[in-house]
């Protein structure tokens, strides 16, 4: 038995009342999800402005967070850059800017304050590949184009973005919790009814090498939609990158470094879970864990009091990529800090992909992923 809390959990307060917790909430947030489908009924009638000089590969998802999105368009956009001049327009989400242009210099002068923490992310594992980002992702999109004259674009969470016309839509839906708890935001998780998967070219189902995948939904899904293509993904985990301070050398451990090690965790992403279980499938044994809201902003008192709590009888402490980039260097002290690094890579249909790909792309090339 622990003598102390194994966990400790700093979500917000309404996502403890989506999962069950503040029961008294509930029939509240069961009208304001009514208003929220109402809204989504009038700005669906919107119509699609004309198309633009470009392909538009769309990558979104169906309900608010956690399906991994950033791999999968660093999975696409990689496979993609040597063939196509291509080019990656994101919401910016969190970012200080409104809006912006990134083009193939170096990211150093920018901070992820500035560009957001996803777009930061992305620059930072694909560096010589425009980007642009901003709310308004269709002015971005020509942004981008005018400047590098872009042949084909993939636009982050980009399911409910109807401003433009796409020539592939991709849905991510996660494989361990696909509809969420079916309700609408902010009672469930669901951005849209779950029927709105029909205008999806493609659905991929992330996290499909879980323990906990949700098979009967899966199945009811595919049964319901039997036009749309369902491929299986998952997130492949690469090595551990420590955290250090800007004049230190950077370390790199394998994977096998977790196996039978005792591990504190932490992270503030869309889900927990599936991270944690990933470092548990490699067989580490998670002693203490600690989790917060999705893209949270660490202080440095926060983060010196977390790695405190997790460092004890523990021999590593570990975060997620997108955790690691915010963490304040005055808040590491003498903690070693280890960021787990994944890539997406697929189980099965990633030939259906490339067959998708073939037919919308602007060369008579082979594109095999």
């Amino acid at each position: 038995m622990h003598d102390y809390p194994r966990e400790i959990e700093n979500y917000p307060f309404l996502l403890k009342a989506i999962k069950g917790e503040n029961k008294w909430l509930l029939p509240g947030l069961t009208f304001l999800s009514y208003l929220y489908y109402l809204s989504w009924l009038l700005k669906r009638k919107k119509k699609i402005k004309e198309p633009l000089p470009f392909k538009v590969i769309g990558v979104g998802n169906l309900t608010w967070g956690g399906t991994g999105k950033t791999p999968f368009v660093e999975y696409l956009a990689s496979r993609l850059k040597p063939r196509v001049k291509i080019g990656v327009v994101t919401t910016g989400y969190g970012a200080t800017r409104k809006k912006g242009l990134l083009g193939k210099e170096e990211i150093s002068p920018l901070s992820w304050q500035e560009i957001g923490d996803e777009t930061f992310l992305l620059k930072e594992k694909l560096p010589d590949l425009p980007l642009s980002f901003g709310r308004n992702r269709r002015l971005a999109s020509l942004m981008l184009h005018k400047a590098f004259r872009t042949e084909c674009i993939i636009l982050d969470d980009a399911f409910q973005y109807r401003r433009m016309q796409k020539d592939l839509e991709i849905l991510l839906i996660d494989a361990t919790d696909p509809l969420g708890n079916n309700y609408l935001i902010p009672r469930g998780k669901l951005r849209e009814p779950y029927y709105a998967m029909q205008r999806a070219d493609l659905v991929i189902f992330t996290k499909s090498n879980s323990q906990k995948v949700k098979r009967e939904t899966i199945s009811s899904l595919q049964e319901k939609f039997p036009r749309i293509p369902f491929l299986k993904g998952f997130h492949r985990a690469k090595f551990l990158q420590k955290k250090t301070l800007p004049e230190s050398k950077s370390e790199r451990l394998p994977v096998e470094a977790v196996r039978g090690k005792k591990v504190g965790i932490f992270s503030g992403v869309g889900d927990p879970h599936y991270f944690e279980e990933t470092l548990s499938l490699l067989g580490a044994k998670v002693e203490r864990i600690a989790r917060f809201r999705d893209h949270h902003f660490y202080n440095e008192d926060e983060l010196r009091e977390t790695l405190s709590f997790l460092s004890q009888g523990t021999d590593l402490v570990i975060t997620t990529e997108k955790d690691a980039l915010k963490l304040p260097e005055k808040g590491l002290g003498n903690f070693p800090v280890y960021s787990l690094v994944v890539e997406f890579a697929f189980l099965e249909g990633e030939e259906i992909l490339a067959e998708k790909l073939r037919k919308i792309l602007p060369h008579e090339v082979e594109y095999r992923l």
